[in-house]
């Protein structure tokens, strides 16, 4: 098996990505053990599942990777910067909270800002990356944009109607505005 460099950037892209979802299993299993019966935690808990989903749809892009012949440590460099991007903002939603009722919702709503501006972070790299990897921005850019406007959106709102309504758009947008048009079918 020949190492190159697309296999390389590959190889980081998937382990930033693994370590993420690790993370977020973790607190889902912790979610879970507690049992979840709290019904005003369920905003924090559908960001968690939304971040989840992220993670595997950056991971099922990872051929994407491989067809790029020729590799410079900036590209590389850029390339991981969305995979650390998710992995920031799933961090910092995990709660560290205890069982009391509305804890979870509590610190997300603390956490709000930074969490919103890395994903705000991630969807101009998700644009960025497009233009790299296809030398044109394309139909998915303007989802991309829309989901970045939502997620500036949420970082200046502290409106809990606002959080709710906005979270299911964001997610849309987010499963279908990703790097490279055909994600959602099959490599040709």
């Amino acid at each position: 098996m020949e190492i190159t460099n697309g296999l390389l950037v590959a190889m980081m892209f998937i382990v930033i990505i693994t370590i993420g979802i690790g993370n977020l299993l973790m607190a889902i299993a912790g979610t879970v053990q507690r049992g979840w019966s709290r019904q005003d935690d369920g905003l924090h808990t559908s960001w968690v599942v939304l971040i989840l989903l992220a993670h595997f749809n950056l991971f099922w892009h990872t051929l994407d990777l491989l067809d790029v012949e020729a590799w410079a440590f900036g590209g590389f460099l850029y390339v991981v910067a969305g995979p650390i991007a998710l992995f920031l903002a799933s961090s910092i939603l995990i709660s560290t909270g205890g069982d009391e009722e509305g804890v979870m919702n509590a610190h997300y709503f603390a956490v709000r800002r930074p969490f919103f501006l890395w994903l705000a972070l991630l969807q101009a790299w998700m644009v960025g990356i497009d233009f790299m990897l296809r030398g044109q921005l394309i139909g998915s850019t303007v989802i991309n944009l829309a989901a970045m406007a939502i997620a500036l959106g949420l970082m200046a709102s502290g409106r809990t109607s606002y959080h709710k309504r906005a979270r299911w758009r964001c997610g849309r947008c987010s499963s279908v505005g990703s790097p490279s048009a055909n994600w959602v079918s099959s490599r040709s």
